[in-house]
């Protein structure tokens, strides 16, 4: 992607952005740097929609996504006006040619998705929960394939399995088996 972001921005792959040296005028970093600063404006609703997925009301959903927001806001500003004093966390991933952008783009959508898929745990078998496994799933091998600390991201969701699996092997009042189609009577 990194490589999509040189070809959009028009890199030929001659310079070799070494550390510390200026950028020469033929090298349209800021095209690049706003491509992969789209990753992390993208993960503002994937935050939002992962808060109202966790269960928190409405106007702490709007904070979490604002404050997302607010950081991705500051990450654009900084690429265009050279604000260096507001390159902290988020903001300083975002707006560098770097691949934790994407990780953390990744991370946020393998994490929601997950959630959609535990809240579906009432409904069994449903195209929504075997969409929203499959999406992490995909989001996991996303996350997996930008970097290897993508990896933790994948015993995060393999813990929360176990975790989930353990209480239903405890719940003596779950039945033996599961029906998987089901009519409504109603």
């Amino acid at each position: 992607m990194v490589g999509l972001a040189g070809y959009v921005a028009g890199y030929n792959g001659t310079y070799e952005f070494n550390s510390g040296s200026t950028y020469p005028g033929w090298v349209n970093f800021v095209g690049m740097r706003m491509f992969l600063a789209s990753f992390s404006a993208l993960a503002v609703p994937y935050t939002y929609m992962t808060a109202v997925q966790l269960g928190f009301t409405r106007p702490v959903a709007y904070l979490v996504g604002l404050l997302t927001l607010l950081g991705t806001l500051l990450c654009f500003l900084s690429i265009h006006q050279n604000l260096t004093n507001t390159d902290v966390g988020f903001i300083g991933i975002g707006r560098l040619i770097l691949l934790d952008s994407m990780l953390i783009f990744f991370t946020t959508v393998t994490v929601f998705y997950y959630t959609l898929f535990r809240n579906q745990s009432h409904r069994p078998f449903s195209f929504r929960w075997w969409s929203s496994l499959f999406m992490t799933g995909v989001s996991i091998g996303c996350v997996s394939s930008v970097k290897w600390v993508g990896f933790f991201v994948t015993a995060l969701v393999g813990f929360m399995t176990i975790e989930e699996l353990w209480g239903m092997l405890g719940n003596v009042h779950m039945p033996k088996v599961l029906r998987v189609f089901y009519h409504n009577t109603n």
